[in-house]
């Protein structure tokens, strides 16, 4: 079991996340290529790495194992330069917009306070004759 602390969100609370079973995948997604990889600079030294790689076998076994190899290049490659760089960016987006919600929850409880101390209080306790709770 571990457990992963999470950044505050609105409240001075930080949110825990416990992982019972870790280790327990479902197999995988299916590979596929983006068009966007063979633009990277390093797509080419990561095909052409794999590829020279020596591998026994029969023809078809050398090919998978090729292909296999290619494959978990560009696998890292597509993590390490695209979806990691995606990840940073929406986490300082999430961050930004929590700062700008929590300082417009302290504009609008300050707004309040100052509403309330424009108003004379002869009006404050008029107001709480003229609305009793009901029980």
């Amino acid at each position: 079991m571990t457990s992963h602390y999470l950044p505050p969100s609105l409240s001075d609370h930080s949110p825990i996340l416990f992982e019972c079973c870790a280790g327990t995948s479902g197999g995988g997604r299916p590979f596929r290529f983006l068009n966007v990889l063979a633009g990277h600079a390093q797509f080419h030294e990561s095909v052409t790495a794999a590829w020279d790689a020596s591998v026994s076998g029969l023809p078809m076994q050398r090919l998978w194992s090729k292909l296999k190899k290619v494959k978990v290049n560009l696998k890292q490659l597509h993590v390490q330069h695209f979806v990691d760089t995606r990840v940073d960016q929406a986490t300082k987006d999430l961050e930004r917009i929590q700062g700008l919600l929590a300082q417009e929850s302290v504009y609008k409880q300050k707004s309040r306070v100052d509403w309330l101390l424009l108003i004379p209080s002869s009006l404050h306790l008029s107001a709480i004759q003229l609305n009793p709770i009901c029980s």
